[in-house]
């Protein structure tokens, strides 16, 4: 029922966010035309945006929109070489391709995007960073490459609950701790991110009295410690 009313228009209701296709639309970063958001029926899953030669953020569908990871892998391939000139990608989607929330960190959900994405796109294409969301904790994996950890490999952190309380979070008891988790918590946080245009990039992440709970750089190699 989701995907039919995301596909058909007419199911779309500009003014209600239940009736977006899927309301996730409503909520997160989106393309913008002349200055503007478009409405919400009319946004797309997956966009670019560009800061320069220090950095691309990309969005891309976390399979709402499409069951097929492939999607994501050609918006991105299609698009990239207009990008040559950029240091630093970075992508952000909802569910999390490395949940540490549920026991394991192969749910069957993510499956699908673990299968192609890091292949397709962000080892591909030397990614700096993925944002995954969703599940509201604290979360920095490893550098990883084709989902193992892996020298010069790609970051993965979680969504901070937008820094402030709201739904319940999980409890610590229900984290995966481990490789590939260099972190794993429930602190109410904001991710921070700095690129450069030399390559240098920095997270952090920043609870809500304002304390650094997490931070990493690549600053003295290149790559991720």
């Amino acid at each position: 029922g989701a995907i039919a009313a995301f596909m058909d228009p007419e199911q779309c209701d500009d003014h209600s966010l239940y009736g977006a296709r899927p309301p996730i639309l409503a909520y997160f970063p989106f393309e913008a035309v002349d200055g503007h958001a478009k409405p919400v029926c009319q946004r797309s899953p997956n966009h670019v945006h560009y800061a320069g030669k220090a950095l691309t953020y990309w969005a891309l569908d976390s399979l709402y929109a499409t069951d097929d990871p492939m999607v994501a892998a050609n918006f991105v391939s299609e698009r990239i070489g207009n990008y040559s000139d950029v240091v630093n990608h970075v992508a952000g989607y909802h569910v999390p391709m490395y949940p540490n929330d549920g026991g394991t960190v192969d749910t069957p959900l993510t499956q699908p995007m673990r299968d192609y994405w890091p292949q397709m796109i962000f080892d591909k294409y030397h990614f700096r960073v993925c944002f995954g969301h969703h599940a509201h904790v604290l979360k920095r994996t490893m550098p990883m490459t084709n989902n193992s950890v892996a020298e010069g490999g790609v970051l993965y952190v979680g969504d901070g609950k937008w820094g402030t309380t709201g739904a319940l979070l999980p409890t610590l008891d229900s984290l995966v701790f481990g490789p590939p988790f260099v972190t794993s918590g429930i602190d109410y946080h904001v991710w921070h991110a700095t690129a450069e245009d030399d390559g240098h990039f920095k997270v952090i992440a920043v609870d809500r009295f304002g304390k650094v709970v997490d931070s990493t750089d690549n600053y003295e190699t290149g790559q991720w410690p």
